[in-house]
């Protein structure tokens, strides 16, 4: 084991080392450690000079500081400032469909309850039947068309189709029927619908 070694630093202090890592520290570092005390003089303007780096790098580092808590105050207000200009967009919007759904109930339309979500085929969740719109009688001539991937529909002269998907033999057979036959086979389509 290394034997210690007692060093002294420019600023007074002392440190116990191993003899390898003092001696190296001497070699590598002579203005900053000695084998023997340095001068009261030395230490105290090592001191001093020890003590106005540290108080500039104290002035820096709060300036900075105050800067950064500057910009972040800075932002902080300004995400709070879009943040209640959102608030208050969604507030009047929500304002104005309120007022719209108020006025069609006071007009006698029935739109439901304020705000009812919308079914997938376009009608409000809660809709009254009576007030479903008619769909339009089909058309004739009927045709049985193919819709693709081994599937046919029968269409009427609008180009709407009228029932279910059907299979190419189905389809064929409908074809060969005549007018009247077609017209009681969607009248029985629109009925089970």
């Amino acid at each position: 084991m290394p034997d210690k070694m007692t060093l002294h630093y420019k600023t007074g202090a002392t440190a116990e080392m191993d003899s390898v890592d003092a001696r190296r520290a001497l070699v590598e570092h002579p203005s900053e450690w000695s084998a023997s005390p340095f001068p009261p003089e030395y230490v105290e303007a090592a001191k001093a000079k020890t003590d106005a780096a540290g108080d500039q790098n104290d002035a820096r580092r709060s300036t900075e500081l105050a800067a950064a808590r500057r910009a972040a105050d800075e932002k902080a207000a300004k995400d709070l400032a879009e943040r209640e200009i959102e608030a208050a967009r969604i507030a009047e919007e929500q304002e104005e469909k309120r007022k719209a759904d108020e006025a069609a109930l006071a007009d006698g339309l029935s739109t439901g309850p304020v705000n009812t979500p919308i079914t997938n085929d376009g009608l409000k969740v809660g809709h009254i039947p009576s007030e479903v719109p008619a769909l339009e009688a089909p058309s004739a001539p009927f045709l049985a068309r193919d819709k693709g991937h081994g599937w046919w529909g029968i269409f009427d002269a609008k180009g709407l189709q009228i029932g279910g998907a059907i299979r190419e033999p189905e389809a064929a057979s409908f074809n060969e029927l005549s007018d009247e036959d077609k017209a009681e086979y969607v009248k029985a389509e629109t009925a089970k619908a």
